[in-house]
């Protein structure tokens, strides 16, 4: 066996994708200002107010459409019992975290919360964004006023499914999905929960778990896992203040928006983050804007209480070994990528360890569970492989195989392609040919291609996929934006732009928009958009390299070791990640 090394990049780098939310709250000390308005007794869609004296014009042209899409998918999801008069702010107080406000600053506010937008540019800093709320009710708690921050040096490189997502994540933050808050949530009774709100475990799955085990949150969690014993939804519990409790467990809820990592895959808006707002007593949530998770979704509770790997091998389809393929499919086919095994340079813990390989496992927010890291979407346009007879669309997902047109290849790869589900059965189109799979696992071959195709998951591959971006924050039916105006791609490519739309905007919006939205969009409309672009793409690739480029299946990541989950220390100490091609 040859190890090539590859490429040497800072661990860190990846780290820095990660939210510390209350980074703000760290900044001006903990405290709990208070605004005293009266409230009406009925429940009614949540209004908000945004200002950004704090953003350069530049910044605020270019983001502006996303955190607009975080605001209009809670100002459209959300009820509060609303303010009765209009709220009234001054900069620089410290109602407004001592930032200025002066787009809102002395004005008659008809609004239930204000967000203030923060920006900042810090190379050396380890998060892309982070949020806090400033004030909050002197009655209920709740917050009303919070402040959503963006590190522009690094979510200037983000695309803009990423952008919508991480702003949304920020705001939930802000609207109290966050460990200090928690304490202040109210039970049915009026009480605040202080610290009745979670439930811990010392040995599920060899380790500390400890669960958030609100009524709703437990319903819906047991609900769409099938397991009517979970205690709760697991918190995460690694990467210490910003990360740990006031996340979910990534290696229970993947790509959840509130997981705690940026995720490459597509986020879920789901019913367990909306069962949680609720839970705070301060929400009433409209459940027909969440999407249905997919990660784990009906496979028991075996998929929470066992490891996801026994004898080296995957116990859940989530979860992935092969490294010798040169690309996969992720869990649920809508994108390619690799499997993330990594080779460590330090001995992974070993409630953690599932290889014979003391220094192999996988992210260490899944619980070092390998996982295919995506690494392109089949419903973006990008660089089809002609000899795969790609194709990217939105109704386009990832299958694998050993086919080809040249030739049979030695080793699987994924390909995507547009697919129909008729009756049970999935047809998928390989070039100018179809083949049909009547089960998962049988193996088809296609007129004029060498080698064959492995059929899919029939139940996942045709399930709701979530909507690209949370259609800007309207309602997403049945994996279709009802308004899918913004997710056009007509001048967007990765194949052209080499990984990825930055999300520049051209900025021509001078950025007026006052952000007061008073959330009254019903989302009764019914468009029917069909989504049956079949994105055909010429693209002049021959295909002729045996499948992708982003091929290296294993890589060494190196850390000064401490092994303390909790802390979150050990996550500022990682030194070096080397990429590595294993050849037989």
């Amino acid at each position: 066996m040859l190890i090539l090394f590859l490429l040497s990049i800072g661990y860190g780098e990846i780290l820095k994708n990660f939210c510390k939310h209350d980074e703000f709250s760290r900044k001006r000390g903990e405290s709990r200002s208070l605004l005293t308005y009266p409230r009406k007794s009925e429940w009614e869609k949540i209004r908000f107010a945004i200002d950004w004296s704090n953003v350069s014009s530049y910044s605020k042209a270019k983001y502006k459409d996303y955190l607009e899409a975080a605001v209009d998918y809670y100002a459209n999801s959300l009820k509060v019992h609303r303010f009765s008069e209009p709220m009234i702010l001054d900069s620089y107080d410290y109602t407004t975290c001592y930032l200025e406000i002066s787009e809102l600053e002395g004005q008659s506010l008809e609004a239930d919360y204000v967000v203030i937008m923060y920006e900042e540019n810090d190379l050396s800093a380890d998060y892309a964004a982070y949020s806090s709320a400033c004030a909050y009710d002197d009655v209920t708690n709740q917050p009303v006023v919070g402040v959503v921050a963006m590190n522009t040096a690094y979510t200037d490189d983000y695309d803009e499914k990423t952008l919508v997502g991480v702003f949304t994540h920020e705001f939930t933050h802000a609207l109290g999905l966050s460990l200090s808050d928690m304490y202040y949530w109210l039970k049915s009774d009026g009480t605040t929960y202080d610290d009745s709100f979670y439930y811990e475990d010392e040995n599920v799955r060899d380790v500390y778990v400890a669960y958030l085990i609100t009524p709703k949150v437990v319903e819906k969690t047991r609900e769409t896992f099938g397991c009517d014993s979970l205690p709760g939804l697991e918190f995460e519990t690694q990467g210490g203040d910003g990360t740990a409790f006031s996340h979910w467990n990534a290696r229970i809820v993947y790509n959840e928006l509130m997981n705690p990592q940026v995720v490459l895959a597509d986020f879920i808006y789901s019913d367990l983050t909306l069962a949680a707002l609720e839970d705070s007593g301060w929400y009433l949530p409209d459940y027909s804007y969440a999407q249905p998770l997919l990660w784990g979704a009906d496979k028991g509770c075996s998929f929470h209480s066992e490891k996801c790997i026994v004898n080296e091998e995957p116990e859940f389809s989530e979860f992935c070994i092969d490294t010798a393929a040169s690309s996969l499919c992720s869990f649920d086919y809508v994108n390619k990528g690799y499997c993330g095994l990594y080779e460590f340079d330090y001995i992974v813990p070993s409630y953690f360890s599932y290889f014979y390989d003391e220094y192999m496992g996988g992210d260490p927010f899944v619980d070092y569970c390998p996982i295919v890291e995506t690494t392109q979407s089949c419903r973006v346009p990008g660089c089809v492989d002609q000899d795969l007879g790609e194709q990217f669309c939105d109704e386009c997902r990832c299958v694998e195989g050993t086919y080809g047109l040249s030739s049979e290849y030695y080793e699987f790869h994924a390909a995507c392609h547009y697919i129909e589900c008729i009756n049970g059965e999935v047809i998928i189109h390989v070039g100018d040919e179809q083949v049909e799979c009547s089960y998962t696992g049988q193996f088809v071959s296609i007129p004029g291609y060498y080698g064959n195709l492995k059929c899919p998951d029939i139940d996942i591959i045709c399930a709701d996929s979530p909507c690209l971006k949370n259609c800007y924050g309207g309602k997403c039916v049945n994996g279709k934006c009802i308004d899918n105006s913004m997710n056009q791609y007509d001048s967007y490519n990765t194949c052209e732009d080499n990984g990825g739309d930055n999300g520049d905007d051209n900025g021509d919006d001078n950025g007026d928009d006052t952000g007061d939205d008073t959330g009254d969009d019903t989302g009764d409309d019914n468009g029917d958009d069909n989504g049956d672009d079949n994105g055909d793409d010429n693209g002049d690739d021959t295909g002729d390299d045996n499948g992708d480029d982003n091929s290296d299946p294993v890589r060494i990541i190196g850390y000064d070791a401490e092994e303390n989950r909790i802390s979150g220390d050990w996550l500022l100490r990682f030194a070096s990640i080397s990429i590595v091609l294993i050849l037989s």
